[in-house]
């Protein structure tokens, strides 16, 4: 249970109140009776640590991230259930709040934590995936995975761009078919740390959702893990438009490819489906918007 207290005027505390009677939690106690000590930040606070944080303050990190660890807590008990240790969902999250610290821009105008639930909620899916692969798949196809992903990195500094489907199968000996199911089944959930391609200056797919979508809040943490809303929110594009997205992003496929693979796909111009792409996330961001998704 989490109660509300105060120590002194102006300074806000809660009282996290746990009760775990393993000995796996035996530490965590500890951990929560210690955040229970760190004061929690107002407006005020957040703006003016996130304006040092531009300013390079590394103790400004520190201290926004300390302010906001009770969240990580929250978002990992409702994850609690699907695999992994609550400890486990706490580091993997503590580490989103990090990066969202590092990422976090005060003059888009949304509070801190709108965007730091993306992170937070994205690191611990992504540990949990990795968790659900490693159980439910057969040993032979791990280890073709993450030769895979060796193969991936090794041909990328090769080719000086994203490798196709088609080239890592014929790296690895081994039909298109077969090593697309086996990525297929290796992408729960869809990294938001890959790079789009070499068209976008080493940009990642988070950093693309966050400038050009609407701010990483609730609803892109849910569209991010939930196909049903990714289909309530792709279902609103022609599809032409559907196939360039789902194609640039990885949705539903096993790896995402650049502008030009897309272009010699669907027979187009490289400039054709850049301006698809920006015509597709400006109608994704209406729809997102008129269905009260925004989350801001």
């Amino acid at each position: 249970m989490i109660t509300s207290m105060s120590k002194k005027p102006g300074m806000k505390f809660l009282r996290i109140e746990i009760s775990y009677t393993t000995r796996e939690y035996h530490s965590l106690n500890l951990y929560f009776n210690d955040l229970a000590r760190i004061g929690l930040l107002d407006e005020e606070e957040e703006a003016l640590l996130c304006k040092r944080i531009r300013e390079g303050d590394e103790s400004a990190i520190d201290r926004l991230v300390k302010g906001n660890l009770r969240f990580v807590i929250s978002c990992a008990k409702k994850y609690e259930r699907m695999g992994l240790p609550i400890g486990d969902l706490i580091n993997e999250g503590n580490l989103g709040l990090i990066a969202a610290a590092r990422k976090f821009d005060v003059t888009l105008g949304f509070k801190f934590i709108s965007y730091a639930v993306y992170w937070i909620r994205q690191s611990m899916m992504l540990a949990l995936g990795e968790h659900a692969r490693m159980v439910r798949l057969p040993m032979n196809q791990v280890r073709n995975i993450t030769v895979a992903h060796q193969l991936m990195g090794e041909l990328e500094q090769k080719l000086e761009r994203s490798a196709t489907i088609e080239e890592l199968a014929k790296g690895m000996g081994v039909p298109v078919h077969q090593l697309s199911e086996q990525l297929l089944a290796d992408r729960i959930p869809l990294s938001i740390y890959q790079p789009q391609g070499d068209e976008d200056g080493g940009r990642e797919v988070g950093d693309s959702i966050a400038d050009e979508l609407l701010p990483p809040s609730d609803y892109l943490t849910e569209l991010s893990d939930q196909r049903n809303l990714t289909e309530l929110l792709l279902s609103g594009l022609n599809h032409k438009e559907r196939t360039v997205i789902e194609g640039l992003y990885g949705i539903g496929q096993p790896m995402y490819c650049s502008h030009e693979v897309m272009a010699g796909r669907v027979n187009l111009t490289t400039e054709r489906i850049k301006q698809i792409e920006k015509s597709a996330i400006h109608k994704l961001k209406v729809i997102a918007l008129e269905r009260g998704l925004s989350g801001v």
